[in-house]
């Protein structure tokens, strides 16, 4: 009995060295990931990777669907004690990151940011001292760009994309020379459809407007206008009687703008010192007050829109209008990147804004979710590429115009001098793009053009001349199809679609594996070709040869081309066991050899009876084949063990038994509140 446990063992022992050896990849002693952490301040992000000896390193950016930083460090691999995923959950920028092998002597690190950064936003720091290796990556948060779109003599759209600790934002300032001055002019409108509600999007087409804003609070059942809604003397919703007046936004006949705390009553409309107000062509109410006199003033406590009341001045997406000294009329959204439930601005901060922008008077309208802004079909409240949720609202501030309008601009692609670039980190693609105005004339000198490569480059800017920008994409190390979108002028064109392809093959991998077939037992080889960048190499032919004893004949050759995956995969005879593979490049020098290791021969040991008595077999009367019964009590022994064993076998078994459509309509304001 005690015979066959131990031959038990040293049968699993050796099967399973068996499977180890023949699992195991020889190759290059390669640097160990030993520890990841992070730490963060308001000014940036810092990553710090742990190895045991020195490591290179490189970059490139990942611009959609989500994005990202990817790393690939090459001349490691990762130690078992290190997590291969970190989450993060309480910061603007940074989300986590994962970490995964790549090809026979790499790893490869994705880095999710809640918005993208410029490259020069991201520092790459190697630290080699006192016996330690580091890599440490650097990411600062704070940006700005500032930007303009001449949508018309009398329309102008003034964006600013910026970032800081409080996260990302979209500000977007739409300045209207309005009537008498221009020939823009503005009107309201209400949702269609059975839900009383439409998106910013749908109504500005079904309008056949320029722009539309979200307008006033609604609730969420039905659309109905919370707050005062008049237009060409019908009161279309009255001012909410159990709410103190709040913050209205008119237009007068004569084209004349008002902001101020508007009350209707019996056909007529009142000011907040009593006055009547004759000759008003809408009033879209909101609030509450943001800007009076080119100063800061807001009154959301007295408009029950505090701390005490339905608290609106969190941070959230914004929408306002307002009035410059000029007279000018202006639109505003600030916007977060991914959604406007939580990103965007705190409601002093909005006020202050816009008072440093040089509002005289201004007033604030829904927010949070309900916050968009549609230009001629592009939604300039969200980042061009992001797929993000527009909440339907209830009612609409519409912008309209005589005039010819000069967008959305027309991008085209006039040429560029290759479509595979090398991932080398050092070659590039000339890129020529031409921009013009709708009625194709040449866009200003200065026009800024926003050049969002999907993955390789980071997201940058060029600005036009003669109607033209040049532009590289390259410099990257990284393996991978992509493509360019040109954004400007409300027009955002795929004008690019292109490959980094990798350079010249400098490692090899090679492995094999007995594989017990139906029909027959082979072994099974496993090819792959890398550059010193980690990338695979997806072209090429290479010769599988194995010689006799002399090395002089060939016993075995077969010649494959690289498919584009990288990889390939061919079945040996199993009569070659024990020989060498050795793979040729086309120049004919060997790049790599795999040794068919024999497969272990496990024999079957037959047990023949023993005569209890003597101890001697009972078929062998020469007792050649006699073993020794030191201890006539073994097999009562071997009993009681093996009841031993079933009784905690018992016992672990035991223990093994016993073993948007949210309803959150106002994210900042008060929509479903009332």
């Amino acid at each position: 009995m005690c015979f066959k446990n131990n031959f038990k063992l040293y049968t699993i022992f050796f099967v399973l060295f068996f499977v180890l050896f023949y699992s195991v990849s020889f190759s290059e002693n390669l640097s160990s990931l030993t520890g990841v952490r992070y730490s963060k301040t308001a000014e940036k992000v810092r990553i710090v990777f742990e190895f045991s000896d020195k490591v290179d390193c490189h970059f490139s950016s990942i611009s959609f669907p989500e994005p990202a930083i990817n790393a690939v460090i090459t001349g490691a691999q990762i130690s078992p004690s290190v997590k291969s995923k970190i989450k993060e959950s309480s910061d603007n920028l940074f989300l986590g990151l994962s970490l995964s092998k790549r090809g026979c002597r790499s790893i490869s690190v994705d880095i999710d940011l809640n918005y993208p950064i410029s490259k020069d936003k991201v520092k790459l720091i190697s630290l080699n001292d006192s016996g330690k290796n580091r890599i440490v990556f650097d990411l600062y948060r704070d940006f700005s760009i500032k930007y303009k779109t001449k949508i018309s003599n009398d329309i102008t759209l003034n964006t600013e994309e910026s970032a800081n600790s409080n996260g990302y934002l979209i500000f977007n300032d739409l300045s209207v020379k309005a009537f008498p001055k221009g020939q823009a002019y503005f009107d309201i409108s209400m949702a269609s459809g059975a839900k009383g509600r439409e998106k910013v999007t749908d109504a500005r087409k079904r309008n056949a407007c320029i722009a539309a804003i979200n307008g006033g609070f609604f609730a969420w059942e039905g659309g109905t206008p919370l707050g005062l809604v008049y237009r060409y003397g019908k009161l279309i919703a009255p001012h909410v009687s159990r709410r103190p007046p709040r913050t209205c936004f008119g237009i007068l006949m004569d084209g004349t703008p008002v902001i101020d705390k508007i009350t209707a009553k019996s056909g007529n409309v009142f000011k907040s010192d009593g006055n009547t107000l004759n000759n008003v062509a809408f009033v879209l109410g909101g609030g509450p007050n943001l800007v009076s006199n080119g100063c800061t003033k807001m009154t959301a406590d007295e408009e029950g829109l505090g701390k005490g009341g339905n608290d609106i001045t969190h941070r959230a997406g914004r929408t306002a209008v307002g009035t410059d000294y000029s007279g000018n009329i202006h639109l505003f959204t600030a916007t977060g990147f991914n959604d406007s439930h939580s990103e965007g601005m705190k409601l002093i901060d909005f006020a202050s804004k816009l008072s440093s922008n040089g509002i005289v008077n201004a007033m604030n309208f829904d927010g949070g979710g309900s916050s968009a802004m549609d230009i001629l079909g592009m939604d300039v409240s969200k980042p061009v590429g992001v797929s993000r949720y527009e909440r339907p609202v209830g009612n609409f501030l519409c912008l309209y115009s005589k005039e010819k309008m000069l967008a959305p601009y027309v991008i085209k692609l006039l040429n560029s001098d290759k479509k595979d670039i090398k991932a080398d980190g050092a070659d590039s693609a000339s890129i020529s793009i031409s921009v013009s105005y709708a009625d194709g004339t040449p866009v200003e000198d200065g026009t800024c053009v926003k050049i969002i490569p999907s993955f390789g480059e980071f997201p940058f800017f060029v600005k036009t001349s003669s109607g033209k920008a040049d532009f590289k994409i390259g410099n990257t190390k990284k393996c991978g199809n992509f493509y360019v979108f040109a954004v400007c002028g409300l027009s955002a064109e795929k004008i690019f679609n292109g490959r980094f392809v990798a350079s010249k093959p400098s490692y090899f991998e090679m492995t094999s594996s007995y594989k017990k077939m139906a029909n027959a037992d082979n072994y099974k080889v496993d090819f792959t070709s890398e550059d010193e960048y980690g990338n695979r190499i997806t072209e090429g032919k290479f010769k599988f040869v194995i010689y006799d004893e002399d090395n002089t004949s060939e016993l075995y050759s077969n010649e494959l081309n690289l498919p584009a995956t990288g990889s390939m995969s061919f079945y040996v005879d199993k009569e070659f066991a024990g020989k060498t593979v050795s793979a040729l490049n086309e120049s004919g020098e060997v790049v790599a050899t795999c040794l068919l290791v024999k497969p272990l021969e496990v024999k079957p040991i037959e047990i023949k009876p023993v005569d209890s008595e003597n101890g001697e077999n009972k078929d062998d009367k020469n007792g050649d084949n006699k073993i020794e019964n030191k201890d006539d009590n073994l097999d009562k022994e071997n009993k009681d063990n093996e009841n031993i064993d079933n009784k905690e076998d018992n016992v672990d078994k035991n223990k093994d038994d016993k073993k948007d459509d949210s309803k959150d309509s106002e994210d900042s304001d008060e929509s479903d509140i009332e």
